[in-house]
Parts: structure tokens; C-alpha cells; sequence
């Protein structure tokens, strides 16, 4: 029974959300996308571990555009409470389970979806926009990590918001210097939201990363 409970518990602490991240690679730009909505990848994580690129242009020459990036929404509560949400700020490391600053969250199972309108590929979908679309679904609702007991540092008035984020890129020689972000945000709570601004975060850092490479100390002069 001892060794049945214990069980239990680690594989409660194993169910929290997961992080899943993919790259651009259809068009001629590699940008790292999450499905919590940051893009760009702080040259941690991805990028050490699976040698994602960050936001390189072109693909395989080290030219590197961005740090991280994320969306930021904010509004008048219920006509007397001034919140805001962010989606990223600036970290020296980028995202971090429960940092202060990447509030919104995805719940437990959900993953980076991924289609594409190319007939021969595997990902094929009719619905699909470009060559390669990446689908996520995030919301700020959260003050704890989904499936975790961990809070998210100093986020205590969550907007009540759900996110579904779309990405599209293609290889088109006309079309393949550039990813598409499209938002649907969506008021999911049961809060009345005025003067509503949406806005978005950037660390832009251009660096040829094989002269400069991400932690070296002229990376960021």
C-alpha cells in the first residue's frame, strides 16, 4: 500500500503542463515558437540542448534577430483595477517555470500543434493557412502552474484572458523573410474589461552568433 501511494504522488508531481516549443523551418527564417506564447528562445533551453535558432535569418548563417518576445495585454477591471498581463520580459536567462513576468500558462497535455497546406507533407491538413502552421492555446487565468504547486511570481490579478495563437511561414522565394503571428484573445472570465491595449515585448539582440556567441561578454555590447 506504502510503495501504491508513493507512486501516486510522484506521478501527480510528473502531470504538471507542459512546455513544448518547435522552429520555424519552411521559410527562410528558423523562429522558436512555444505553446505559451513566447517567441524566441534566449538562447537557452532549445538552443543549447537541440541547437534550435532563436530568430535566424537566414536559416544556417548565425544571423540572429531576437532574444525572446511576448504578447502583453492590459485593461481596466471591472472599471477601477488597472492589470496587466505579459507573456515576457526581460530575463537573462528567458522563460523559467513560474518567473516573474511569463504569466500566461498552458494547461496540463497541451502541446505546439502543427499542420501544413503542403499536400505531400505528413502534417497535411486542409484547414491549414501556410506551409507550415504552429497552433497554441494559453490563457493568464492561472496563479499556479497547472498541475504543479508552483505560483507564478507576482502574478496576483490575473484578466481573465484565453489566447489561441496561430504561426504561418512558406517557402516561397517571395514569402520565406517572414512569420505571420495571428491572436484571438478572448475575454474567458467573468470580468468586465475596459480600454483594452494590446501590445508586444521584443529584446531584439542582432548578432552574427559565430562571431559573437550567446554568453560570451560582447554578446550583448
Amino acid at each position: 500500500l506504502g510503495f501504491i501511494l508513493v507512486s501516486l504522488v510522484f506521478a501527480g508531481l510528473h502531470a504538471q503542463t507542459s512546455f513544448d516549443e518547435k522552429f520555424t523551418n519552411r521559410a527562410n527564417i528558423g523562429l522558436t515558437v512555444t505553446n505559451i506564447g513566447i517567441i524566441g528562445n534566449a538562447f537557452d533551453g532549445s538552443f543549447n540542448v537541440e541547437g534550435f535558432p532563436s530568430c535566424e535569418y537566414p536559416i544556417g548563417s548565425g544571423n540572429e534577430h531576437l532574444f525572446d518576445a511576448g504578447l502583453w495585454v492590459g485593461g481596466l477591471i471591472n472599471g477601477s483595477v488597472v492589470a496587466v498581463s505579459t507573456g515576457a520580459v526581460d530575463a537573462t536567462t528567458g522563460y523559467t517555470t513560474g518567473r516573474s513576468g511569463f504569466e500566461f500558462t498552458a494547461e496540463v497535455g497541451s502541446t505546439l500543434e502543427e499542420r501544413s497546406s503542403l499536400t505531400n507533407s505528413p502534417l497535411f491538413q486542409p484547414d491549414a493557412v501556410s506551409h507550415q502552421d504552429f497552433i497554441a492555446d494559453f490563457t493568464d487565468k492561472n496563479v499556479i502552474i497547472p498541475g504543479s504547486l508552483i505560483l507564478i511570481d507576482d502574478h496576483n490579478n490575473p484578466m481573465g484572458l484565453d489566447v489561441h495563437m496561430e504561426t504561418y511561414n512558406w517557402n516561397f522565394s517571395f514569402a520565406n523573410f517572414f512569420v505571420i503571428l495571428n491572436y484571438r484573445i478572448t475575454n474567458g472570465g467573468s470580468n468586465t474589461i475596459d480600454s483594452l491595449y494590446v501590445g508586444y515585448w521584443a529584446d531584439p539582440v542582432v548578432r552574427n552568433i559565430n562571431v559573437s556567441p550567446p554568453g560570451t561578454s560582447g554578446f550583448f555590447t
